[in-house]
């Protein structure tokens, strides 16, 4: 799939370029809107069903020495092809972490996800384990790679099977717009949740553009 390839060379970018970021920000915030194409990918034993559609959000965080909160929510309309009527999107999380070293972040939480139609709700509920690593690019501070990889350790759907496992991946590119507090990050994640005994699989893609203000 090319999305994956794109996220392998990210990853490849963000590692083969990695300087050591400059000592971080003991007192920290950000704040950004973000704007995202996301797909989702459905298949069931004998089924399988694509949909995308364009997603709005925003995501905050604060950071206090090497510890750190971050949400983000999402929504939008997804549409299948060939189908009429549209699907609510609804993704939110909640993620507490820690820098134990300046470019590397292990973060916990849950998210949750809800596909909202006229004939009901599909939630899928995440308690995730992450790791985020940063690396500046080439040798400007302002110009930051990043990859996060995240894996659940337990999670929950109101679906005819208990859920079984997920994992997921985003990378991308982050510039700091000089003389400014002004942040865009450009970006990619793919996660993936599987029902027990693989009954049924749901993999989810965005791209995403992110703007905000960060200290």
């Amino acid at each position: 799939m090319r999305s994956r390839c794109l996220a392998l060379a990210l990853l490849i970018c963000a590692l083969s370029s990695a300087r050591t970021l400059e000592a971080q920000q003991r007192d920290r915030f950000l704040l950004s809107g973000m704007a995202g194409l996301a797909s989702v990918t459905q298949k069931a034993t004998l089924d399988t069903v694509e949909s995308s559609g364009v997603v709005f959000g925003l995501e905050a965080g604060v950071r206090f020495w090497r510890a750190e909160l971050r949400g983000r929510y999402v929504q939008g309309k997804i549409d299948a092809d060939g189908e009429t009527q549209s699907t609510d999107l609804v993704e939110g999380e909640l993620l507490l972490g820690v820098w134990p070293v300046d470019h590397l972040a292990l973060r916990f939480g849950p998210r949750a996800r809800s596909y909202v139609t006229d004939a009901g709700t599909v939630r899928w509920v995440f308690w995730e384990a992450r790791a985020r690593f940063e690396a500046n690019l080439v040798s400007d501070p302002r110009l930051q790679s990043y990859v996060e990889g995240w894996y659940v350790l337990s999670g929950s759907v109101n679906a005819a099977a208990p859920f079984g496992n997920g994992r997921g991946l985003e990378g991308g590119v982050g510039l700091l717009i000089p003389s400014t507090s002004v942040r865009v990050r450009l970006g990619y994640r793919v996660d993936q949740g599987t029902l027990e005994g693989g009954t049924r699989t749901e993999a989810v893609e965005e791209f995403i553009l992110a703007v905000g203000i960060g200290r």
